[in-house]
């Protein structure tokens, strides 16, 4: 009864915005619904919730349920029981996820792509949870980026594409490069992703240093998203094989000392951004 109420309250509070609204249910703190029973049975109980809650959409928005807007997430363990048959109605976008780490988990078969809700994505740049949480600097660099989502699209994910930025200042390029992504997926491919960051680099902080601010930035998001800077532990980089640390420290060090050169000769009102997007981002 609490439950119900809660989603008729909140239905009735969102009445006149614009909306998607996600049905199914997961477990208080980002934790499953539930930690015993069957496969079998938790479907059911989902498969019982999104009924529930669908009657509710047609009491408050619209007797035809189909013309509301809706989304079923399969995030971490919900996936588990679209793999395991569970079949929600046809007019429900289908929302599939990464791993939390930049790397889709599945993509719809063939058979699959023709529902009338069709399917959506939830990508993250930030992450907060097991087994590590990152949320430092922008770790996923946009060849990452183009090539799972340009593969989520061509599998037919195209209804909805959602990602998680967490704190939007450390991933201002990122978001902008997803968000221009799905306005044109032709716009970038593998030949010219490169000239993103250079015109972004260009508009941010004009012609003369654009070239070198773009190789910076796409070298420290490459250098961070081959190990996310929070997991960086002392025996992640060998000391003693192939010079694999030294070459690591090497590779950053060459980048600070580049980025530091331009912040010194850069008019002040850019000192700011530029330390935020781009020197900073190279120190750590």
């Amino acid at each position: 009864a609490n439950l119900l109420q809660f989603w008729d309250e909140g239905i009735q509070w969102a009445e006149n915005y614009e909306k998607i609204v996600t049905v199914g249910m997961r477990g208080d703190g980002d934790e499953p619904m539930m930690h015993d029973g069957t496969i079998a049975e938790q479907i059911a109980i989902m498969e019982e919730i999104i009924r529930a809650q669908r009657e509710i959409l047609s009491k408050r928005l619209n007797p035809d349920v189909t013309k509301i807007p809706q989304v079923w997430a399969l995030y971490k363990e919900v996936q588990e029981l679209y793999e395991n048959g569970m079949q929600v109605p046809e007019d429900i976008t289908i929302l599939l996820s990464n791993d939390n780490f930049g790397n889709i988990r599945m993509l719809p078969k063939e058979d699959e792509r023709d529902r009338l809700g069709g399917f959506g994505m939830y990508y993250h740049f930030d992450y907060v949870g097991g087994p590590r949480s990152y949320r430092w600097v922008n770790s996923t660099p946009n060849p990452k980026v183009w090539e799972q989502m340009s593969m989520a699209y061509d599998y037919g994910v195209d209804r909805i594409w959602i990602v998680n930025v967490g704190d939007l200042k450390p991933h201002e390029i990122a978001t902008e490069f997803f968000l221009e992504l799905a306005y044109d997926i032709n716009k970038w491919n593998n030949d010219n992703l490169a000239e993103f960051t250079l015109q972004w680099a260009e508009r941010e902080f004009g012609r003369k240093y654009a070239a070198k601010i773009a190789e910076i930035t796409d070298k420290y998001r490459k250098f961070t998203g081959r190990r996310k800077s929070e997991i960086v532990e002392p025996e992640t980089y060998s000391l003693i094989n192939y010079k694999e640390a030294e070459t690591v420290l090497a590779e950053f060090e060459e980048i600070v000392m580049q980025a530091e050169a331009i912040y010194n000769v850069l008019p002040a009102d850019k000192k700011d951004a530029f330390f935020q997007l781009v020197l900073y981002p190279a120190r750590v």
